[in-house]
């Protein structure tokens, strides 16, 4: 009898530390590993801005916002599909192109959208803020460059 009992207080024990090892894993992996922290934020802060730059740049952002909001929603309903794909019985390979085709196109749009913004954000910029930028700029891709060299 206590044989039955022990072994049932090691299983419930195992179940439990499994729920704890299986939740703490899960908050690993939606955290990341921040080897892209930072950003374009962190350097327009270093750049000592105007008031006028700063009103332009936060409109920019503003812009840049609202228009990958519909890009980002369309993004998501195409995960969502992938995720039914993966889940279903058998991958419909025409469906799978569909969809890849459809995400790397969204990809693009927002990465072309990004890209203008950051034209029209350096264009507000005076020469010295251009070439402290570059300078920012650069540092900051050879620190994600060690930071994701570490983490992968």
């Amino acid at each position: 009898m206590t044989k039955r009992i022990f072994t049932a207080i090691t299983l419930a024990f195992s179940l439990f530390a499994a729920q704890t090892l299986v939740a703490s894993t899960s908050t690993q992996v939606t955290q990341g590993c921040n080897c892209c922290v930072g950003g374009m934020g962190q350097i327009l802060k270093a750049l000592n801005l105007n008031a006028d730059q700063q009103a332009k740049i936060k409109a920019i952002k503003a812009q840049l916002k609202s228009d990958t909001k519909d890009t980002w929603a369309q993004l998501d309903d195409v995960r969502g599909q992938i995720n039914a794909l993966i889940q279903s019985g058998q991958v419909d390979e025409a469906q799978l192109d569909s969809l890849v085709d459809k995400k790397m196109e969204l990809l693009g749009k927002g990465i072309k959208t990004k890209i203008k913004a950051r034209n029209q954000m350096y264009n507000v910029l005076t020469v010295e803020q251009k070439n402290q930028f570059q300078s920012l700029l650069k540092q900051q891709m050879e620190k994600r460059k060690q930071l994701f060299k570490a983490c992968h």
